[in-house]
């Protein structure tokens, strides 16, 4: 899908939103992305996160309590390769003898992003990353854990979206476009809680009906100038380089359209 945006984008930056590295091997995935550079004249952003459906991990073959290990694995193992080294590499997840790629990325700092809502994840991301992607109520101790490394060459930067601004409809219209949005992005949350059910550490998402969505989804849509109000806000608790929006599941992308047409004319120009 990245490259086809890209083939049909100028100008635009396309990345993932986001990637679940522990099912990715990373040589495969470094020649890809490297290529997706190209393709993009260099305006690709890579995102990673460990997931957390451990059902997803049982088809891979992984081991759900090791994607951590394993994924500080894979962001060691893709920086080096696009860095156009080549290497041997031996832990218990990946061993790989004269490790290179071809081609190599024309981006001479290609970002990885590195997702999650928790202490090691800021950690993780600090270490391995080159921003952090995640909810803005998290960023001050994912800087803190920057600072704590002690390499001036580091910066802590953030894309914005967490679990309570996934969606982040603008509409001339915001009562007809709660109505219309309101059943997907109920069946997006109670699918959610269905996949967090076993998972109590990472179980933000309760089951719920329309009833009980409705007045919540009046933080999600809102007119043009609100939506700048909200995302001010989100720039005042940090420097955020991009703010989420997820379509909600089954919306219909043609209304959906709208709504990004909206947000382009009207409240982007608010951030030029």
């Amino acid at each position: 899908m990245a490259a086809a945006a890209a083939a049909r984008t100028r100008t635009m930056r396309i990345g993932t939103c986001i990637a679940l590295a522990p099912f990715y091997h990373p040589v495969r995935l470094a020649e890809d992305v490297a290529v997706l550079d190209i393709l993009s004249g260099g305006r690709f952003d890579l995102a990673l996160a460990l997931g957390y459906v451990p059902s997803e991990a049982d088809r891979y073959g992984n081991n759900f309590k090791k994607r951590a290990r394993r994924t500080d694995d894979l962001l060691q193992i893709v920086r080096r390769l696009w860095q156009g080294e080549s290497f041997d590499f031996e832990s218990e997840f990946f061993q790989l003898k004269g490790a290179r790629i071809s081609p190599l990325p024309i981006s001479k700092d290609l970002p990885i992003w590195v997702g999650g809502n928790s202490a090691p994840a800021y950690r993780r991301a600090a270490k391995y990353g080159d921003g952090f992607f995640g909810p803005v109520e998290g960023f001050a101790e994912y800087a803190a854990a920057v600072e704590e490394l002690g390499d001036p060459a580091k910066k802590p930067r953030i894309c914005s979206i967490g679990s309570n601004d996934m969606w982040h409809l603008v509409s001339e219209d915001p009562e007809q476009t709660i109505e219309d949005v309101l059943d997907h992005i109920v069946y997006q949350t109670n699918t959610y809680a269905e996949w967090m059910d076993n998972n109590e550490a990472t179980s933000v998402f309760k089951r719920v009906t329309r009833d009980e969505l409705r007045p919540a989804a009046r933080t999600w849509v809102m007119t043009p100038d609100a939506s700048i109000d909200y995302i001010k806000g989100k720039m005042a608790l940090a420097p955020i380089e991009a703010h989420g929006m997820m379509a909600p599941s089954g919306y219909p992308l043609e209304k959906l359209a709208v709504h990004a047409q909206i947000f382009a004319d009207k409240v982007m120009p608010a951030f030029a």
